[in-house]
């Protein structure tokens, strides 16, 4: 809430539904993990400590960079704890990843962020291929198109360089985003 406002009033036509009053005191909190030099393996635990010297309730909101701070991802808000776990295949890696910890007590708030970076591992890109559909057939000698996309979760796009298409019958075909075939040996 903006310095200055000390009560927030919800009504409903004439009928007041709920009611919050500014404490004194805004919430003190301190990230303890993951807060610098960590290695995230396969779950990021993350825990933090806080208190409010009006002994107001407290949520917590965790957000996340694995940029250096530049861009941050909500991971949860409205926590009631002061601990919590996530997968670490649902966060882009890097090696310099921050979390930051918000507490508030309604109306006052007061974060932490980790004091240093940590590493969180890569996630793989994902590939999708266009062209052909699954369960296409060719004639022999047919012409066909490679098509295929992708995204990197810590670099965005994946260069069309990186694609390697394959057969299981004839070995390597060629790389690109794009590529036309022919003459392909008969497969099932």
């Amino acid at each position: 809430a903006p310095q200055g406002i000390t009560r927030v009033v919800l009504k409903y036509r004439d009928s007041v539904k709920a009611e919050k009053r500014r404490s004194a005191n805004k919430p003190v909190v301190k990230l303890l993990a993951p807060n610098g030099g960590e290695k995230i393996g396969t779950t990021m635990n993350m825990r933090w400590e806080a208190s409010d010297a009006d002994n107001d309730s407290l949520v917590y909101s965790l957000l996340y960079s694995n940029d250096g701070g530049n861009n941050w991802v909500t991971l949860e808000s409205e926590l009631d704890k002061t601990s919590y776990d996530i997968s670490s295949d649902s966060l882009a890696g890097g090696n310099e990843c921050l979390l930051k910890v918000i507490a508030s007590d309604g109306f006052n708030t007061s974060s932490d962020i980790s004091d240093s970076f940590f590493s969180a591992p890569d996630l793989k890109p994902i590939v999708v291929i266009s062209s052909p559909l699954e369960g296409a057939s060719y004639n022999t000698n047919e012409k066909i198109i490679l098509k295929a996309g992708g995204f990197d979760p810590e670099d965005q796009t994946v260069d069309g360089a990186s694609f390697q298409w394959k057969s299981d019958m004839q070995g390597e075909l060629g790389s690109g985003e794009e590529l036309l075939v022919s003459s392909l040996k008969i497969g099932k």
